[in-house]
């Protein structure tokens, strides 16, 4: 509290309203540098234009992420070209397009891709081949000025599902009263790699499923994590600090957020009027063995906390647990708020971690282009978010050596555009030199000759039992 009085006082960027409201303005961009704009400009027209096959083969030799596509019942591939086959799997699944559109641009048959689809695609696999790209790129000269590895963000983009299956629910403002859809989270590391994805209901908050990739044994060492007002309950705030963790929330309502005491009121600070809550002590002490039971259990993994939270808040009335964690939650999120009002530079903070994460959403639309970003009504949600993660980040490395090849470049020849400032400017999420869609071959000796059509095609022969043994009348009403 004091703290943020004496923001106040100074003018930084915090002010105390006539309804008693704490009110940060918005973090403001520093003025751009125009010599680190040069060295952007340089380093992007440098990066080559390449292929989204060549690109995944070009990876794979530097990580051997292939490895980790083991077939599903370990059995021994004996197959031809079956490194082939798991590049057009994991495109097929990833950009949308499925094994039919796919062996139309590729000289793999639908059968061939679908059945790598199935067999070696396996949801667990793939996500142990992006782990492998993201321990790679996280070695990388670059990736230091990118990030320390430390902070994360996470957020949910909305995937259109044909048909009705049982996964999707209805929202009609995003797919319309026919289509129903899927939310796709995902956990993007301050270095921009992608460390979690996960698909859920859309009738579920995703502050439901923050904490999942986090306390997954495969997750990196996540000390800070933000997201959106979506993102955010007091329950979470409660099980970040318990486990150790801070978590640092965007949220678009904060001056209308209930701020709460513990202990007596200053009255020698005018800020003090913004908490008008009072802390039930007693309810937190008395649960404080069940709740440090509770974030020992998510830490090894004995409850996802999705699961956890989803229970807690479903039961009525409300459990002794779930209150204690609620009421401490209350503590946690004050003082998060009264850190944010009173340091900009976390605000600053904050807002470029949620940037790129919004940066790496805009590439994930970019390579999910195909079937109008809908899932086929066969198709795998689980196999889609884990290959599109993987080909995320596959470019993410691709994107980071060349960024450093070209920076190595430039440093013989201007050294002085080449600094920490502007290397942390270098974001790996560059897409304009990928081409998704593959090649159009206009081969003019293949077209029919002139007046001629091409042949139909054959349909398959017909079972006995479909051949009716009568013919069939017409209605000639």
């Amino acid at each position: 509290m004091e703290e943020v009085q004496d923001a106040v006082d100074r003018g930084a960027g915090v002010r105390l309203d006539d309804r008693g409201r704490l009110v940060s303005s918005p973090p403001r961009a520093d003025a751009e540098d125009p010599a680190v704009a040069e060295l952007v400009a340089a380093v992007t027209r440098q990066i080559p234009d390449v292929e989204l096959a060549d690109l995944l083969i070009e990876v794979d030799q530097w990580t051997a992420f292939s490895d980790e596509l083991r077939h599903a019942a370990g059995a021994t591939p004996r197959g031809e070209r079956l490194a082939e086959r798991l590049y057009a799997a994991v495109v097929a699944s990833g950009t949308l397009l499925g094994p039919a559109a796919m062996a139309r641009i590729c000289d793999l048959s639908e059968r061939q891709i679908g059945w790598a689809e199935e067999w070696y695609l396996d949801p667990e696999n793939v996500a142990s081949a992006s782990q492998r790209i993201t321990s790679y790129h996280h070695q990388l000269e670059l990736t230091q000025h990118l990030g320390g590895g430390h902070f994360s963000s996470s957020d949910g983009h909305r995937v259109g599902q044909r048909g009705r299956p049982p996964t999707a629910a209805m929202l009609a403002r995003e797919f319309g009263h026919q289509h129903g859809g899927l939310t796709v989270m995902s956990w993007t590391l301050d270095q921009y790699t992608t460390y979690g994805a996960k698909v859920v209901s859309v009738a579920e908050r995703e502050a439901t499923h923050t904490l999942d990739a986090i306390v997954h044994a495969q997750a990196p060492d996540i000390r800070e994590h933000t997201t959106d007002t979506h993102g955010y309950t007091d329950i979470v705030f409660a099980l970040f600090d318990l486990l150790g963790r801070r978590f640092l929330p965007r949220l678009r309502d904060l001056p209308d957020q209930r701020l709460y005491r513990l202990g007596p009121s200053r009255p020698d600070l005018a800020v003090d009027v913004a908490r008008r809550g009072k802390i039930r002590d007693q309810l937190i002490t008395d649960r404080w063995d069940d709740l440090l039971r509770a974030a020992g259990s998510l830490k090894r993994g004995w409850i996802a906390p999705s699961l956890l939270i989803s229970r807690l808040q479903a039961q009525s009335p409300k459990t002794p647990l779930a209150a204690a964690l609620q009421e401490y939650g209350r503590l946690v999120r004050t003082n998060f708020a009264l850190g944010y009002h009173a340091d900009p530079l976390q605000r600053r903070r904050i807002t470029a971690m949620l940037n790129k994460g919004e940066t790496t959403n805009t590439l994930r639309r970019r390579i999910a282009f195909a079937n109008r970003h809908q899932l086929r009504h066969d198709a795998d949600p689980d196999q889609h978010a884990a290959c599109l993660t993987l080909i995320l980040n596959a470019i993410i490395v691709w994107n980071t050596r060349y960024i450093q090849a070209a920076v190595d470049r430039i440093r013989e020849t201007r050294p002085e555009l080449v600094n920490d400032q502007a290397l942390a400017r270098l974001a790996p999420v560059l897409h304009a030199h990928i081409n998704p869609y593959g090649r159009y071959r206009f081969d003019l000796t293949a077209a029919p000759a002139a007046g001629q059509l091409r042949p139909l095609n054959t349909p398959p022969a017909a079972r006995a039992s479909d051949v009716p043994s009568q013919p069939i009348p017409l209605n000639r009403d």
